[in-house]
């Protein structure tokens, strides 16, 4: 990761149970890969927050294409 910012920035997507999943499973995946439990976090986050994206986007786009 590149910053503390990029990183809390990713951290963003982060809520809900999405947030208690990552507390869950950042602990295990940083002792089996070389990156610490805020870096994992982050990834965690980014991920989910690209995934609503999608989400969102592809709702807008089916709403455009019925009008």
């Amino acid at each position: 990761m590149k910053t503390r910012k990029t990183q809390r920035t990713m951290e963003a997507g982060l809520v809900g149970w999405r947030e208690r999943f990552a507390q869950k499973v950042e602990k295990p995946l940083s002792k089996r890969t070389s990156l610490n439990g805020r870096q994992i976090r982050a990834l965690l986050g980014a991920l989910f927050f690209a995934k609503s994206a999608l989400y969102v986007g592809r709702a807008v786009r089916r709403a455009v294409q019925q009008r």
